[in-house]
Protein backbone atom coordinates (compact mmCIF):
# COMPACT_ATOMS: atom_id res chain seq x y z
CA UNK A 1 0.00 0.00 0.00
CA UNK A 2 1.62 3.12 -1.16
CA UNK A 3 0.39 6.46 -0.01
CA UNK A 4 1.14 9.96 -1.72
CA UNK A 5 3.10 12.04 0.41
CA UNK A 6 1.28 14.93 1.56
CA UNK A 7 4.14 17.28 2.15
CA UNK A 8 6.75 18.68 -0.02
CA UNK A 9 10.13 19.97 1.44
CA UNK A 10 8.60 20.55 4.68
CA UNK A 11 5.37 22.15 4.00
CA UNK A 12 2.02 20.36 2.98
CA UNK A 13 1.34 20.37 -0.91
CA UNK A 14 -1.65 22.66 -0.56
CA UNK A 15 0.53 25.11 0.30
CA UNK A 16 2.53 24.69 -3.04
CA UNK A 17 -0.87 24.53 -4.86
CA UNK A 18 -1.81 27.95 -3.21
CA UNK A 19 1.41 29.74 -3.68
CA UNK A 20 1.74 28.87 -6.91
CA UNK A 21 -1.88 30.15 -7.96
CA UNK A 22 -0.63 33.23 -6.16
CA UNK A 23 2.12 33.95 -7.77
CA UNK A 24 0.84 33.48 -11.53
CA UNK A 25 -2.35 35.75 -10.02
CA UNK A 26 0.14 38.22 -9.63
CA UNK A 27 1.92 37.77 -12.85
CA UNK A 28 -1.94 37.83 -14.53
CA UNK A 29 -2.68 41.57 -12.69
CA UNK A 30 0.91 42.40 -13.61
CA UNK A 31 0.48 42.28 -16.59
CA UNK A 32 -2.92 43.62 -17.05
CA UNK A 33 -2.01 46.79 -15.32
CA UNK A 34 0.83 47.19 -17.73
CA UNK A 35 -1.18 46.16 -20.83
CA UNK A 36 -3.68 48.80 -19.88
CA UNK A 37 -1.62 51.46 -19.20
CA UNK A 38 0.21 50.92 -22.38
CA UNK A 39 -3.00 51.09 -24.53
CA UNK A 40 -4.52 54.26 -22.31
CA UNK A 41 -1.29 55.73 -23.65
CA UNK A 42 -1.47 54.95 -26.77
CA UNK A 43 -4.98 55.76 -27.66
CA UNK A 44 -6.38 59.37 -27.94
CA UNK A 45 -2.83 61.07 -27.78
CA UNK A 46 -2.20 60.52 -23.44
CA UNK A 47 1.01 59.41 -23.92
CA UNK A 48 1.90 62.57 -26.15
CA UNK A 49 0.02 64.75 -23.54
CA UNK A 50 1.43 63.25 -20.35
CA UNK A 51 4.66 63.97 -22.06
CA UNK A 52 3.95 67.17 -22.53
CA UNK A 53 2.89 68.30 -19.33
CA UNK A 54 6.04 66.48 -17.97
CA UNK A 55 8.28 67.85 -19.95
CA UNK A 56 6.19 71.61 -19.33
CA UNK A 57 6.63 71.34 -15.46
CA UNK A 58 10.14 70.40 -15.63
CA UNK A 59 10.74 73.12 -17.28
CA UNK A 60 9.46 75.26 -14.74
CA UNK A 61 11.29 73.70 -12.18
CA UNK A 62 14.82 73.98 -14.27
CA UNK A 63 13.48 77.74 -14.36
CA UNK A 64 12.63 78.06 -10.52
CA UNK A 65 16.15 76.76 -9.85
CA UNK A 66 17.88 78.88 -11.80
CA UNK A 67 16.34 81.80 -10.68
CA UNK A 68 15.62 81.27 -6.92
CA UNK A 69 18.68 78.92 -6.06
CA UNK A 70 21.74 80.69 -5.20
CA UNK A 71 25.33 79.82 -6.32
CA UNK A 72 29.12 81.17 -5.12
CA UNK A 73 28.98 83.22 -8.29
CA UNK A 74 25.38 84.21 -8.18
CA UNK A 75 24.86 87.10 -11.21
CA UNK A 76 24.26 90.33 -9.75
CA UNK A 77 21.98 91.02 -13.69
CA UNK A 78 24.11 92.59 -16.46
CA UNK A 79 26.34 90.67 -18.01
CA UNK A 80 24.80 87.63 -19.76
CA UNK A 81 25.91 85.55 -23.18
CA UNK A 82 24.69 87.57 -25.67
CA UNK A 83 26.29 90.88 -24.29
CA UNK A 84 29.58 89.79 -23.96
CA UNK A 85 32.31 87.73 -26.39
CA UNK A 86 33.78 85.26 -24.79
CA UNK A 87 36.41 85.11 -27.18
CA UNK A 88 38.09 88.22 -25.29
CA UNK A 89 41.77 87.30 -24.16
CA UNK A 90 41.94 89.67 -21.68
CA UNK A 91 38.73 90.43 -19.41
CA UNK A 92 38.69 94.07 -19.90
CA UNK A 93 34.99 93.85 -20.50
CA UNK A 94 34.31 92.76 -16.83
CA UNK A 95 35.64 95.55 -15.50
CA UNK A 96 33.36 97.83 -17.72
CA UNK A 97 30.77 95.56 -17.00
CA UNK A 98 30.93 95.44 -12.61
CA UNK A 99 33.57 97.51 -11.68
CA UNK A 100 33.45 100.89 -10.77
CA UNK A 101 34.04 103.89 -13.81
CA UNK A 102 37.52 104.30 -14.33
CA UNK A 103 38.38 101.66 -12.30
CA UNK A 104 42.15 100.13 -13.03
CA UNK A 105 42.54 96.47 -12.67
CA UNK A 106 44.83 95.47 -10.55
CA UNK A 107 44.69 91.26 -11.40
CA UNK A 108 43.16 89.48 -14.09
CA UNK A 109 43.10 85.70 -14.39
CA UNK A 110 40.99 83.12 -15.90
CA UNK A 111 40.41 79.43 -14.67
CA UNK A 112 39.01 76.89 -16.63
CA UNK A 113 35.32 77.71 -15.13
CA UNK A 114 35.64 80.75 -14.29
CA UNK A 115 37.03 84.44 -15.37
CA UNK A 116 38.43 86.74 -12.08
CA UNK A 117 39.59 90.27 -11.73
CA UNK A 118 40.36 92.68 -9.00
CA UNK A 119 39.67 96.08 -9.92
CA UNK A 120 40.63 99.48 -8.12
CA UNK A 121 38.31 102.29 -7.92
CA UNK A 122 39.29 105.53 -8.01
CA UNK A 123 38.56 106.00 -4.46
CA UNK A 124 41.16 103.09 -3.93
CA UNK A 125 38.29 100.91 -3.00
CA UNK A 126 39.18 96.93 -4.38
CA UNK A 127 36.48 95.15 -5.85
CA UNK A 128 36.47 91.39 -6.59
CA UNK A 129 34.68 90.31 -9.69
CA UNK A 130 34.11 86.52 -10.83
CA UNK A 131 32.04 85.26 -13.95
CA UNK A 132 30.84 81.78 -14.91
CA UNK A 133 29.38 81.30 -18.79
CA UNK A 134 26.78 79.58 -17.31
CA UNK A 135 25.96 81.92 -13.96
CA UNK A 136 26.56 85.16 -14.77
CA UNK A 137 28.73 87.15 -12.58
CA UNK A 138 29.13 88.49 -9.02
CA UNK A 139 31.12 91.75 -7.75
CA UNK A 140 31.91 92.40 -3.92
CA UNK A 141 33.94 94.67 -2.27
CA UNK A 142 37.59 93.25 -1.53
CA UNK A 143 40.71 93.27 0.37
CA UNK A 144 44.48 93.02 -0.33
CA UNK A 145 45.51 90.64 2.37
CA UNK A 146 49.12 90.65 1.10
CA UNK A 147 50.18 88.26 -1.43
CA UNK A 148 45.80 87.64 -2.11
CA UNK A 149 42.75 89.18 -2.39
CA UNK A 150 39.49 88.11 -0.32
CA UNK A 151 35.89 89.01 -1.23
CA UNK A 152 32.88 88.05 0.67
CA UNK A 153 29.19 87.54 0.75
CA UNK A 154 26.86 85.79 3.38
CA UNK A 155 26.98 82.17 1.59
CA UNK A 156 30.76 82.46 0.76
CA UNK A 157 34.14 83.41 0.93
CA UNK A 158 36.53 83.97 -1.85
CA UNK A 159 40.33 84.03 -1.99
CA UNK A 160 42.23 84.57 -5.53
CA UNK A 161 46.27 85.31 -5.87
CA UNK A 162 48.24 84.99 -8.78
CA UNK A 163 48.41 81.12 -9.18
CA UNK A 164 44.80 80.23 -7.93
CA UNK A 165 40.75 80.53 -6.92
CA UNK A 166 39.10 79.13 -3.81
CA UNK A 167 35.75 79.29 -2.43
CA UNK A 168 34.76 78.70 1.00
CA UNK A 169 31.48 78.79 2.92
CA UNK A 170 31.20 81.62 4.77
CA UNK A 171 32.16 81.46 8.23
CA UNK A 172 33.35 78.05 7.82
CA UNK A 173 37.12 78.55 7.18
CA UNK A 174 37.52 74.83 6.47
CA UNK A 175 38.38 73.18 3.21
CA UNK A 176 37.24 75.37 -0.08
CA UNK A 177 34.48 73.97 -2.10
CA UNK A 178 35.96 74.91 -5.21
CA UNK A 179 39.70 75.18 -5.75
CA UNK A 180 40.91 75.77 -9.19
CA UNK A 181 44.63 76.78 -10.64
CA UNK A 182 44.51 79.98 -13.01
CA UNK A 183 45.34 79.14 -16.25
CA UNK A 184 47.13 82.57 -16.61
CA UNK A 185 47.01 85.92 -14.53
CA UNK A 186 48.45 89.52 -14.99
CA UNK A 187 49.01 91.86 -12.03
CA UNK A 188 48.48 95.57 -12.71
Amino acid sequence: MSRKSSMKNGQPTKYWAVRNAVSVGQLCITAAVIGGISWWLAVDGNGSRLWGAYYGFSQQASEWAKEDLSYPWEGLGGANDAEVAQEDTELEWLVGEYCEADARTVLEGETERFQIVICEGPDGDLSYVGWNEELGGIALPADDAGGHWTAENDVFQYRVDTDSLMVFEAGEGADPVIEEDLLWSETY
